[in-house]
């Protein structure tokens, strides 16, 4: 996507963010009840947020919060999730999306859970029961396995792809069914469904954001090839009355529009290959050396690309060779050592369903850190820096983070993940993994802030190692990066309106932000200080940039229209939202009006 593409879609989720925690600061959501089913994170990277439906801000979100029904899920430029529903199922969310958690409930047939997709893209590994994914423009469904649904707001458009299963798209134009290997698309709303085939890009991106998929490509393929040039499934026109929605009620006198030709994909096993499931501390190393393959063979027969990260349980195509024995020096028999001692060096059994193999557990080394260290952050021009490292390991690296604290402890990779004061390194070359311009938010840490950074690494094995191993960087903050930091220059906090010409006062504020300022807005609330019941009603307004810093405009309550008594008292607050949704209250204020302040 190019950038200016990435820009419209930063834009859109902002203001579907900002849509989302208005109605739910005026409605104030629905609470979860102890009997609701929730989802967990099974993954986290980069930027993701959650609006909870008893709050009305989004917070990072991290690996011990629960969703529940209502939770609204945001994610950033690089931020990714993987939403774990209790039955099994798996929903990964890419970048820049937004969605609501809608319903989640038990049913005969497995859980029915229903997702709001305001923008972006989802993966939907169904285990079992049904999920529903509502759009701006249909309601996509799947029964079986694998769904993958695209919104784009801007153009009313929703893309979905069958990789497995029966999934449909539909709205009141008109519902379509497709099976494996097919897609669908709304191009407008109000437009019935139109289907087509999977391209290899389509497939592509399923083995890249789910590595579960692999099994199912492999057979995919015959299926699509067998299948082209036949026709692709027509909308049906949606009818009160229900129907078998399965086959066609009546013979298509429509001339099929031609598909889209599968371009074909290099990889899948040779006819003699068996399926291997993966244990604990196998890597894709081992096993090559195990069934005497290289690594690229093991890739190309699984469809993983460039992938080489393999999870205990899952299942590889490997040779049908179960008395293959790799050649290796025989592996001494390693001495007793104390087992608080990481076990660099030493050797792992592995099984793989032929005889026993042993796999060497070589040490992972870090080197050529890269980074700010001693350094005290004055302005907020200087609050994002580049952190770099070398990483080296012959079983392959999992994962690199950048991790921090700012509480003066030295930081430890499971407690920083689960504060969510971390970050996952990209490989940028080879061996080296690296951020650009990367803020460490402070926010909410009186100044100056002490901020204590190292990097974590992890092996394809789950070994852990630090750099520094039993230290850390120093960078201290001044400033509060990524804090708005704002003052309520002038408002009308303790005046009297006692004639019309005060009805309209100047509200101004100041306000900064490391990530940028979003948007400055006034809430209020309107109390008849005389009446045994106070009517109390609720409203907002959006405070105008004005140059620099400066967002001001003088601005009129109405307490005439619902005839209010008088005296008349108007409390405020002022609230700065940042572009990453973060929100900051940085004023109250009291007025009384005397004189029914009217338009």
């Amino acid at each position: 996507m190019v950038k200016t593409e990435k820009m419209k879609l930063a834009v859109v989720l902002v203001i579907v963010a900002m849509v989302t925690v208005v109605c739910a600061v005026g409605s104030g959501g629905e609470q979860p009840t102890e009997n609701q089913l929730t989802a967990a994170f099974g993954e986290l990277s980069g930027q993701v947020s959650i609006l909870k439906a008893s709050e009305a801000e989004f917070k990072p979100a991290s690996l011990t919060t629960q969703l529940e029904v209502n939770d609204q899920l945001l994610t950033g430029e690089d931020g990714r999730a993987r939403m774990d529903i209790s039955d099994g199922t798996i929903v990964r969310i890419s970048p820049l999306s937004s969605l609501t958690l809608q319903q989640m409930e038990s049913t005969d047939q497995g859980v029915h859970t229903r997702i709001n997709l305001a923008i972006g893209r989802l993966w939907i590994i169904l285990n079992s029961g049904t999920v529903e994914v509502e759009t701006v423009s249909g309601l996509a469904s799947v029964r079986g396995s694998y769904l993958h649904v695209q919104v784009d707001p801007t153009i009313g458009e929703t893309y979905v792809t069958c990789l497995e299963g029966v999934c449909t798209l539909g709205n009141a134009a008109g519902t379509i069914h497709l099976l494996a290997g097919q897609t669908a698309t709304i191009r407008n709303v109000g437009q019935a469904p139109q289907a087509g085939q999977m391209t290899s890009e389509d497939i592509s991106e399923w083995l890249a954001m789910n590595p579960e998929a692999t099994l199912v490509v492999v057979p995919l393929m015959a299926t699509v090839e067998a299948g082209q040039g036949q026709p692709t499934p027509e909308a049906k026109t949606n009818t009160p009355t229900p129907t078998n929605t399965l086959g066609p009620t009546s013979t298509p006198t429509i001339t099929p529009t031609p598909t889209n030709t599968l371009a074909p994909v290099d990889c899948g096993p040779p006819l003699t290959w068996v399926l291997h499931t993966v244990k604990e501390g196998e890597t894709l190393a081992s096993l090559a050396a195990l069934y005497r393959v290289d690594e690229a063979d093991i890739r190309k027969a699984n469809c993983r690309g460039e992938m080489t990260f393999i999870v205990p349980g899952e299942k590889l195509y490997v040779p049908n060779v179960a008395t293959s024995t790799p050649t290796k020096t025989p592996t001494p028999t390693p001495k007793n050592t104390a087992t608080s001692t990481p076990n660099f060096g030493q050797t792992k059994t592995v099984e793989a369903g032929g005889p026993t193999a042993t796999a060497t557990n070589s040490a992972t080394k870090m080197s050529n850190p890269v980074g700010p260290d001693n350094k005290t952050i004055s302005s907020l021009d200087a609050c994002t820096y580049s952190y770099r490292i070398t990483v080296e390991d012959a079983d392959g690296i999992a994962e690199v983070l950048l991790i921090w604290t700012l509480d003066d402890t030295l930081p430890e990779r499971d407690k920083a993940v689960n504060a969510g004061q971390y970050k996952e390194l990209s490989l940028l070359s080879d061996d080296v993994y690296s951020v650009s311009q990367f803020l460490i938010d402070t926010t909410g840490h009186k100044t100056p802030v002490n901020i204590r950074f190292r990097f974590s690494a992890k092996d394809d094995q789950g070994n852990l190692t630090y750099f520094p191993v039993n230290d850390a960087y120093d960078l201290t903050d001044e400033v509060n990066c990524g804090k708005t930091v704002g003052t309520v220059d002038d408002s009308p906090d303790g005046l009297v309106i006692d004639a019309p010409a005060k009805c309209s006062p100047l509200y101004s504020v100041t306000a900064t932000d490391g990530n940028g300022v979003d948007e400055v807005r006034v809430y209020y609330t309107i109390k008849d200080s005389t009446a045994p019941d106070p009517i109390t009603g609720q409203g907002n307004f959006l405070l105008p940039f004005v140059s620099g810093d400066k967002y001001e405009d003088n601005v009129l309550i109405d307490t005439f229209t619902k005839s209010y008594l008088q005296p008349v008292t108007v409390d405020f607050k002022i609230r700065v939202k940042d572009v990453l949704g973060n929100f900051t209250l940085i004023g109250t204020g009291s007025f009384t009006d005397t004189v029914n302040c009217q338009p």
